[in-house]
Formats: structure tokens, C-alpha cells, sequence
């Protein structure tokens, strides 16, 4: 009995292994397979990602001056250890859907005032704005933030900016907590 089980599930991870190979011979032997014994490892990804997102802000100082861009990275370098314990991957995965959502929702909503109004006020948008907020912001009176958009290596085409938010307030960094300024021209 055992040594049948063992060639069952012998068999089974074979024809699994070759299910994940493309073209007609995953078809062919998917078509054998009413009972979809064979996993299709790829529904997580039917159309795989092309693109990276970045999100940077910049922040509107007291004397209202405008600092550079600063990058937060999305996507990092992984350590050799991360397939096994990598508890900062769900935060990143966050970050990049509401980037993905909030683009998608722009594109549902209307330009006039109403659909600018709900977009501000949409959960990815409050995400992404809560996520630039918690970051330190030294002497400075209100936060932006932007997302862009690139397609694969550096020889690719040059990064395309595909959303940039308005300015909004930031607690004081060096003064009394409670004292948040009021809204930051944009």
C-alpha cells in the first residue's frame, strides 16, 4: 500500500511539473485531466507584471521652498533568506496595489471637481498619503507625493510620471506634536 501511494504521488508531482510547462504540451495534458488533478501554478498571474511603480514625495519647507524628489523604494534587493521568512513583502505588496488601484479608480472617475473630491478620498489614495505622512519630515509644512511608472531595465524608456497628489499638511518634525499647519499651497 505504501509503495503505491508512493508512485501515485510520484506520478502526480511529475505531471505537475510538466502542467507548468507552456505551450500545448500543459494543454494537451490538461485536456486529460477533467478532474484538474494537474495545478496550473500560473492563475496567480495570468498577465504578469511589465512595470515597476516608484512612489517619491517632496515636501513644501516653512520658507516655502520645495525639496527634491526622495524615492521610496517598492521593490528591494532580497536577502537569500527571504523565501523563507520575509515579513516586509505584504507591506510592499500593499504599497504597489494601491498604486495599481489608484491609478485604476483615476481612470473610472470624472476630471471635474466630484470625481477629484473621491479620489482623495478613496483607500488607496489615503494609503499611499498615510504611508508618505508617517515618514520623517523635517521643518516641513506639507507633503506631496507622485507615483511613476517604468518598463523593465535601465535601456528601457525613461520613467513616466502617472500621478502626482496635491500638498498636504504634516505634523511639525521639531515642535509640538499637536500643532499641525494648516493646508500647504499646491
Amino acid at each position: 500500500m505504501t509503495l503505491l501511494c508512493l508512485v501515485v504521488l510520484t506520478v502526480w508531482f511529475g505531471l505537475s511539473l510538466l502542467g507548468q510547462l507552456p505551450g500545448n504540451q500543459a494543454g494537451r495534458l490538461r485536456r486529460h485531466d477533467p478532474a484538474s488533478l494537474i495545478p496550473n501554478w500560473s492563475f496567480f498571474a495570468p498577465r504578469p507584471v511589465t512595470f515597476d511603480y516608484h512612489l517619491l514625495y517632496r515636501d513644501e519647507l516653512w520658507d516655502l521652498t520645495i525639496t527634491d524628489w526622495t524615492e521610496i523604494p517598492l521593490v528591494e534587493p532580497r536577502a537569500w533568506w527571504c523565501f523563507l521568512w520575509n515579513p516586509r513583502r505584504r507591506a510592499k505588496k500593499a504599497l504597489f496595489d494601491s498604486c495599481s488601484m489608484l491609478l485604476r479608480l483615476r481612470s473610472t472617475l470624472s476630471e471635474h471637481e466630484a470625481g477629484a473630491l473621491a479620489l482623495h478620498r478613496s483607500v488607496p489614495y489615503l494609503m499611499l498619503l498615510n504611508h508618505v505622512s508617517g515618514l520623517p519630515h523635517p521643518h516641513a509644512r506639507g507633503t506631496q507625493f507622485a507615483l511613476l511608472r517604468t518598463f523593465g531595465p535601465e535601456s528601457a524608456p525613461a520613467p513616466v510620471v502617472v500621478f502626482s497628489s496635491q500638498f498636504h499638511a504634516v505634523e511639525e518634525a521639531h515642535g509640538d506634536p499637536a500643532a499641525v499647519p494648516g493646508p500647504a499651497a499646491g
